[in-house]
């Protein structure tokens, strides 16, 4: 499924008690891979992801694209658990949470080589 049909499924009324189901369940799912330690071998459908070619001349460099589900439980465990990502994070980590960590990023660099 694309993000547009889990959005319907998920978020419209048309789907009624299904997408209530399936809300429960992703919930579920969610909780269940915080608390439980899981063999890596049970996890290969839930990390897979799409390699999209990147043509980097010469070269080709794959870049992978994870499925929707595995980016909504990890959006979903990352709001919840955000303070605790950028303390592990550190102030090095400058995409993990802070604010504006990429244009501080942005703005270190430029200076760098201004000089």
């Amino acid at each position: 499924m694309d993000a547009e049909l889990y959005r319907r499924i998920l978020c419209t009324k048309n789907f009624k008690a299904e997408g209530k189901v399936l809300r429960e369940e992703i919930a579920v799912f969610t909780r269940n891979l915080l608390k439980i330690a899981y063999h890596p071998s049970l996890l290969e459908g839930y990390t897979s992801c799409r390699l999209i070619p990147l043509d980097k001349n010469p070269g080709i460099r794959p870049i992978g694209v994870g499925e929707v589900l595995r980016r909504i439980v990890g959006k979903t465990i990352a709001g919840f658990l955000k303070e605790e990502i950028k303390e592990a994070a550190g102030p090095l980590q400058v995409c993990a949470g802070h604010s504006a960590g990429s244009e501080a990023t942005k703005h270190a660099m430029s200076q760098v080589f201004e000089e």
